[in-house]
C-alpha cells in the first residue's frame, strides 16, 4: 500500500495505480493545424468539464503540501490528488502550480510513486529551482509563469527562455501587455513555446490568436474554444507563420557557411541562418560545416580542422577551380542547380576562408537575424567557449542551439541547462512503424498506435535533454506532431536540400511547422506574413481603406483584395472586425496552393447601421465571410513602401 498526505498531517493508505498514459486532448474543428491550446484556470467544475466532448488541453491546479487540489483562489476541487488524476488526467493534461517548495516535494514523491506520464508544474521564477526538481521526472514538464511581467526588452526575453530551460521546460506564460507581436515571434524564435494569461472576451482571445501564440491561459475554455472554431477558411489558415532558416545561409546564390551567403539569407526575408561550429586548436569558435577533413570545397583532405589554429585555418581558401572537389562541384547546392547559374564572388574567384562565429556576432547585431547554431564537435569544450562567447556580447536573444551529437546534449543539459537546445534526429514513418531517433538513442512504435503512444515515445527520448524536435522533413505523422503542441513541443524539419522538395516544404509550411530549414530561403522571400491593422471611422457611404501586408523582407504594400469580417457587434454600437486574406503559397516560380493570413482585430466606427453590416457570431457554427466595400484584385500586392504602420495594432 501507498501512504498518502492527508490535512492535518496525517497518511491514509491509497492503493497503487498504474500509470496514466498520455491525455487524450479535445481538438477544435478549425482550419489553424497548429492552432493554440487552451488551458482552463480550473474551479469545482473540473469534474464534470473532464466528461464533456469540448474540454481545455490543460487544467491548471493548486496542489497544497498535503497534495489537496485547490483552485486559483484557494477553493478545494478534491482532498486527493490520486482522485483528482483518475477523474481528469485521461481526456486533460494536469498542470501542477507550485506556491511553495514542500508542495514540490511532496508532489515530485507523489508522482515517483505513480507514474504520472503526462503532466506540467509550474510555477514562477523564484521557484525555479523547485520546478525543475519535479520536471527532471520523466514526461514531467517545466513552465515558467511571467503573467506578472507587463513590458519586455530582447534580453529579458531571451532571460524568460533562458529561464524555463532551467527548469526543464519550454512553455512560458506571459502577460497580454507582454505579448506584443514582436515577442512572441523572439521567444518562439529562441525555441521557447508561448501562453498567454488572456481576458475570456472575443477581442482578447482574437488578438493573441492572430499574434500567433502557442497557447492561452484562461478562465473561460469554451469561449476560447469557440474563438479558435471561429477559423473555418477553405484552405489552411496561417496565424503563426513559419520561420524560413537558411541552411549554411543561402548556398543557393552563395558559398556555403560564410558571411556572404548568411547576408544573403537575411536580404532574402529568412528568420534565422543555420550555422556549423568547431572548435580550433587554440580554442576559438569557427564555422565550417565538414569535421573530418578540408577536402570538400578547400581540396585538403589532409587536415582536421580542429587539430588547427584560427590562424592556421584562416590562411586555406576554398577552391574554385577543381571539377571534383572545387566551390561549382560541391557546394551545398552545387552550380548545377544554383538559382542564377552563377555563384556570387565566381567572376573575381572571391577568397573564402573559413568564418568565425564572432565575426557572424558582430555582422548580425542588432539585425533580429536568429543564429540557429549547430554544435558540429564532439568536444564537451566547445559548449564553455561558445557560452563565454556569447555571454561577451550579451546576445541571446539571437541564439537557438542544435546538434546532433549525443555528448554535446547531455555536457548541455548537465552543464548548461539554460541553453535552447534542439536534437537533431529522426521521427518517421516506414509502413507499419515508426522509427525515433536522436542522438544516438532509437525507438520503432508499431502500428497501429495512437498519436498519443508514439508521441510518449519521442518525449521520452527528447526530455532528456530538454530539447525540442528537430526532424528530417517529410515522414513524421502530423497527427503525432498536432498532439504535441499542446504540451509545448516545437517541430523543425530540415533540410528541403532540392528544387524536388519544394512540395514538401509547401505543406509543411501550411500545416505551420514551427521553421523549416532550406537550401532556397529566398523561396519565401515575397510570401506575404502580416496584415496590418488599426481602428477606422468611416463616414457614411465611404469605402474601407484597403490595409497593408508586409512579406518575409518586411517590404509593405496594399493588400488589395483583403475583406473586412466583423467577429462582434460591440454595446456602443462599433464592430470588432478583422482583416482576412487569401494569399498564393508561391515558392519562387510556382504555386502550391493557398492560404489565408489575419490582421489583429480592431474597431470600425460608422455611420452605416450596424445591423446592415456582415455578420459572424460567436456560435462555434460555420462561418459566413462577407467582404466590406473593398476593391482590388490581389493580396499580393504591388509597390514595396517601407513605411510604419500607425494605430494601437500596427506591427513592426
Amino acid at each position: 500500500m501507498l501512504l498518502a498526505a492527508v490535512p492535518g498531517g496525517g497518511c491514509a493508505e491509497e492503493e497503487p495505480a498504474a500509470p496514466v498514459p498520455y491525455s487524450r486532448v479535445y481538438e477544435p474543428e478549425t482550419s489553424w493545424s497548429m492552432s493554440a491550446t487552451v488551458a482552463w484556470e480550473a474551479d469545482q467544475t473540473v469534474f464534470a468539464a473532464a466528461g464533456e466532448t469540448k474540454r481545455p488541453g490543460t487544467a491548471i491546479v493548486y496542489p497544497d503540501a498535503s497534495l489537496r487540489i485547490l483552485d486559483r483562489d484557494g477553493n478545494l476541487i478534491s482532498e486527493s490528488i490520486g482522485e483528482y488524476v483518475a477523474k481528469t488526467a485521461g481526456t486533460m493534461i494536469p498542470a501542477f502550480f507550485l506556491r511553495d517548495r514542500e508542495t514540490g516535494a511532496a508532489l515530485k514523491s507523489w508522482l515517483v510513486q505513480h507514474g504520472l506520464l503526462d503532466c506540467f508544474v509550474v510555477s514562477t521564477p523564484e521557484l525555479k529551482d523547485a520546478v525543475r526538481e519535479v520536471a527532471d521526472l520523466p514526461h514531467v514538464r517545466g513552465m515558467m509563469d511571467y503573467s506578472g511581467v507587463t513590458q519586455a526588452d530582447p534580453a529579458s526575453l531571451a532571460g524568460m527562455a533562458a529561464c524555463v530551460n532551467e527548469a526543464h521546460g519550454k512553455t512560458v506564460i506571459l502577460s497580454e501587455e507582454a505579448a506584443t507581436r514582436e515577442n512572441i515571434v523572439l521567444l518562439q524564435s529562441l525555441a521557447a513555446t508561448v501562453w498567454v494569461r488572456t481576458a475570456p472576451d472575443t477581442e482578447s482571445l482574437l488578438t493573441m490568436y492572430t499574434r500567433g501564440v502557442h497557447g492561452v491561459v484562461t478562465d473561460d475554455p469554451l469561449k476560447a474554444i469557440r474563438m479558435l472554431e471561429f477559423f473555418r477558411d477553405d484552405a489552411p489558415t496561417l496565424l503563426r507563420v513559419p520561420l524560413t532558416i537558411g541552411h549554411r545561409g543561402d548556398p543557393s546564390s552563395y558559398v556555403e557557411n560564410t558571411l556572404d551567403s548568411a547576408l544573403g539569407a537575411l536580404g532574402e526575408g529568412a528568420d534565422s541562418v543555420e550555422n556549423d561550429i568547431q572548435l580550433s586548436r587554440d580554442g576559438q569558435l569557427f564555422i565550417l560545416h565538414d569535421d573530418v577533413d578540408m577536402s570538400r570545397l578547400f581540396n585538403r583532405e589532409d587536415i582536421v580542422p580542429e587539430e588547427l589554429t584560427l590562424a592556421e585555418l584562416k590562411n586555406i581558401y576554398a577552391d574554385w577551380d577543381d571539377p571534383n572537389r572545387g566551390i561549382p562541384a560541391v557546394n551545398e547546392v552545387s552550380l548545377e542547380a544554383s538559382r542564377n547559374g552563377k555563384f556570387y564572388g565566381q567572376d573575381e574567384k572571391k577568397q573564402y576562408a573559413v568564418p568565425t562565429l564572432e565575426e557572424y556576432i558582430r555582422a548580425f547585431r542588432g539585425t533580429g537575424l536568429i543564429h540557429d547554431t549547430e554544435i558540429k564537435s564532439s568536444n564537451p569544450a566547445i559548449l564553455p567557449a561558445y557560452k563565454a562567447l556569447v555571454d561577451r556580447y550579451g546576445a541571446w536573444d539571437q541564439f537557438f542551439s542544435i546538434t546532433f551529437v549525443p555528448e554535446i546534449l547531455d555536457a548541455a543539459y548537465r552543464d548548461y541547462p539554460e541553453l535552447s537546445m534542439g536534437a537533431l534526429g529522426f521521427l518517421s514513418q516506414f509502413g507499419e512503424m515508426i522509427l525515433i531517433n536522436f542522438g544516438g538513442t532509437a525507438k520503432v512504435v508499431n502500428l497501429p498506435a495512437e498519436p498519443e503512444t508514439v508521441l510518449s515515445e519521442l518525449y521520452s527520448v527528447l526530455d532528456t535533454w530538454n530539447a525540442t524536435a528537430n526532424i528530417s522533413y517529410g515522414g513524421a505523422p502530423k497527427e503525432v506532431l498536432s498532439a504535441g503542441r499542446h504540451r509545448g513541443m516545437t517541430f523543425w524539419p530540415w533540410t528541403y536540400d532540392t528544387e524536388e522538395t519544394r512540395q514538401a516544404f509547401a505543406e509543411d509550411y501550411l500545416f505551420g511547422m514551427s521553421g523549416l530549414t532550406t537550401d532556397f530561403p529566398w523561396w519565401t522571400e515575397n510570401l506575404p506574413e502580416e496584415i496590418e491593422s488599426e481602428d477606422i471611422t468611416l463616414p457614411a457611404g465611404a469605402e474601407l481603406p484597403k490595409p497593408y501586408g508586409r512579406n518575409k523582407r518586411n517590404e509593405r504594400f496594399v493588400l488589395e483584395d483583403a475583406e473586412a469580417v466583423k467577429a462582434e457587434e460591440l454595446p456602443d454600437g462599433t464592430s470588432l472586425m478583422l482583416w482576412r486574406c487569401k494569399a498564393d503559397l508561391q515558392l519562387g516560380d510556382e504555386s502550391f496552393g493557398s492560404y489565408y493570413l489575419y490582421s489583429e482585430p480592431f474597431i470600425l466606427r460608422t455611420e452605416t447601421p450596424a445591423a446592415d453590416l456582415p455578420k459572424t457570431g460567436d456560435t462555434g457554427k460555420p462561418l459566413l465571410w462577407t467582404a466590406l466595400m473593398v476593391t482590388g484584385a490581389s493580396c499580393l500586392g504591388a509597390a514595396a513602401l517601407h513605411l510604419r504602420p500607425a494605430g494601437r495594432n500596427g506591427h513592426r
